[in-house]
């Protein structure tokens, strides 16, 4: 994988939403500088509106009546709420700044639903080829629409994953991947098949970004994967979801912003209970040296 190299004056302006090329004209978002904004956040959260999808994402569940989901990305259409709950926003302000460490050339999404985290990573990484496989043909379409609107170099395919990775990566990737974001079914079977399926295309060097690792008790099933593919992880305690990156190498830049998100599982422990000792815990106990 490539260290990431200044995106141009150019293609930050077409990511600013300029050019009748690329759909609806957005205006661009500057500074008090006069420079462009290198946050994706304004042009993700337009691209979703204007097709008529208000985001519901990034909220404190205290504040919706202690719903589980608040923090995560679903979409308010015609009064109801709709897809699968996705990256918080949170999470997509915490992968945005990847961009300012790696540069990948060729993406993978596992789980694409309406799209979110293929319009957003297709944003962070714009040099990139984005390819995000799902059952979910009425989402698979969607996202496809948009994709279309905005000129972006990405697809999503109806597919189902682990049996179809390798045939979606020879027919729309042409090579081998170096960048991989796992968010589909939420049991440590299927995340170890999808993570062995995936590894088979992937460079040495790729990174694997996995969601929900703590919220849906993956834990074990993470532990388990690196040890079989001999690589190294984090788990990011401070992430909505508690992801989780497997990986073989990192630069010490890298490394630095990343340990903003997380710390050793019994600090992480002794935290807890700190925090719970006087309420009943709000969150389902953890495994492998999480449980409080």
């Amino acid at each position: 994988m490539a260290l990431r190299s200044p995106v141009s004056i150019d293609k930050r302006e077409k990511l600013a939403g300029g050019g009748a090329a690329n759909g609806p004209i957005l205006t661009a978002a500057f500074t008090n500088r006069g420079k462009i904004m290198s946050t994706i956040l304004p042009k993700l959260f337009s691209i979703f509106r204007a097709a008529g999808y208000e985001p519901l994402t990034g909220h404190s569940p205290f504040h919706f009546q202690n719903w589980r989901d608040a923090p995560f990305t679903q979409f308010v259409k015609d009064s109801e709420i709709v897809g699968c709950p996705g990256l918080a926003l949170q999470e997509v302000m915490f992968l945005e700044h990847f961009r300012d460490f790696v540069a990948p050339r060729r993406i993978l999404i596992i789980g694409n639903a309406h799209g979110w985290s293929t319009v957003a990573m297709s944003l962070i990484f714009p040099d990139a080829r984005t390819v995000a496989m799902d059952i979910d043909e009425i989402g698979v379409e969607r996202t496809n629409e948009v994709i279309a609107t905005y000129g972006m170099s990405a697809i999503a395919v109806t597919a189902r994953s682990p049996t179809d990775v390798a045939t979606v990566i020879r027919n729309h990737l042409g090579g081998a991947i170096d960048f991989c974001l796992i968010d589909a079914i939420h049991t440590e079977e299927a995340l170890i098949a999808d993570f062995a399926a995936v590894r088979e295309v992937a460079t040495q060097d790729a990174l694997y970004l996995l969601h929900d690792v703590i919220n849906w008790h993956l834990i074990d099933g993470f532990n388990q994967l690196l040890a079989q593919h001999e690589l190294s992880g984090k788990v990011f305690t401070r992430t909505a979801s508690g992801m989780a990156l497997a990986y073989r190498s990192l630069s010490p830049d890298f490394t630095a912003y990343l340990d903003c998100f997380t710390e050793p599982a019994d600090t992480f422990r002794k935290l807890r209970q700190l925090c719970i000792g006087s309420f009943g815990d709000p969150i389902a106990p953890f495994h492998s040296g999480y449980r409080s």
